[in-house]
């Protein structure tokens, strides 16, 4: 459940991927990045996974390890498409960052994570952060994101 205080304000990533080898070691790793960046609820950044999974179990089985919100198990296709994201499990993880007034800033933020994680500077990824950031929010932001529940 992503609660629509969880988006206020807020640089958000949205991680489109599925339960698989790709998508679970960049998770893994990227956890500690959203630790180091992420250390109080206040913080003005969150990440929503944006699940491509074939089943509820592997869904439940990917985000319990998440330290991340996550939107419930359903088809999100229509969310793949709105963000360009391509329907294809080796072009995935993708990283969507979001303006808080909901500007796509980068399509796909992943490759500069594996670089923070790579040289070992998980705190290096707050400078995406910040030039997405803004303090233009926008109200009834859940539904502008995610369409109709």
């Amino acid at each position: 459940y992503v609660p629509e205080s969880a988006l206020d304000g807020k640089v958000l990533a949205l991680l489109f991927g599925a339960n698989g080898p790709l998508c679970c070691g960049f998770a893994r790793n990227f956890a500690k990045v959203y630790k180091k960046l992420r250390r109080e609820e206040s913080d003005p950044f969150e990440v929503i996974y944006v699940s491509k999974d074939n089943s509820r179990r592997d869904f439940d089985r990917f985000v319990k390890g998440m330290p991340w919100l996550a939107l419930p198990f359903r088809d999100n296709t229509f969310l793949f498409e709105r963000y360009k994201v391509p329907d294809d499990v080796l072009s995935w993880p993708r990283m969507v960052i979001l303006t808080p007034d909901n500007r796509v800033m980068f399509e796909d933020a992943v490759p500069i994570a594996k670089e923070c994680m790579l040289e070992k500077k998980p705190e290096a990824f707050s400078t995406v952060l910040e030039t997405a950031w803004s303090d233009r929010g926008l109200i009834n932001r859940f539904n502008s994101l995610f369409g109709p529940w």
